[in-house]
């Protein structure tokens, strides 16, 4: 991803985060397994998972633009792997 990629896809990720925060979700942050910055994700309730307790994705990161596959916890927990490909 180029600079320019990345300012945009962090921009509009602020802009979802606002929506989903002004919705009356909470957000938490992961750690990216490539600049080991904190980067902000939605935080999903209970009644939003499945069985096996949590979200899951492979995501990229809005300050590096590398790709982590992180699992999000109802209860804020992460955790991030690198994803290479």
């Amino acid at each position: 991803m180029t600079k320019t990629e990345i300012k945009k896809l962090n921009e509009e990720n602020k802009k979802r985060l606002a929506q989903w925060v002004k919705n009356g979700n909470k957000i938490t942050t992961y750690k990216c397994q490539y600049c080991e910055k904190d980067i902000e994700a939605r935080q999903p309730k209970k009644s939003m998972v499945t069985s096996k307790g949590f979200w899951d994705s492979a995501t990229v990161c809005t300050n590096c633009g590398k790709i982590n596959f992180v699992r999000v916890y109802p209860s804020g927990k992460t955790e991030s792997f690198k994803l290479d490909m």
